[in-house]
């Protein structure tokens, strides 16, 4: 799984190589993607990032559960690269 924090303030999450969702920003400072990951053994997991554009902080969730805080600068990379390798690592 990746995520790409876009300078045009988008946020996206990669998954296997394909993005599965792309947000830019609303009312506010914080941009909010999330999306639904089925495993193999049906099991689900809800993954959501906020970036706030203010302070440059990603917090990252898998259940509610925090499991990524960082201060994350806007990358620019294009999607070509992102689907050949796999996803963008924050």
């Amino acid at each position: 799984m990746g995520l790409l924090v876009q300078p045009g303030h988008s946020l996206e999450i990669w998954l296997d190589g394909c993005l599965r969702k792309r947000r830019g920003i609303g009312v506010g400072t914080v941009i909010h993607v999330w999306t639904n990951v089925e495993l193999h053994w049906e099991e689900h997991r809800l993954v959501e990032a906020r970036y706030n554009l203010s302070s440059s902080r990603l917090v990252v969730t898998v259940n509610g559960t925090t499991v990524l805080q960082a201060q994350v600068a806007p990358t620019p990379r294009r999607r070509r690269d992102l689907a050949s390798s796999g996803g963008a690592s924050v």
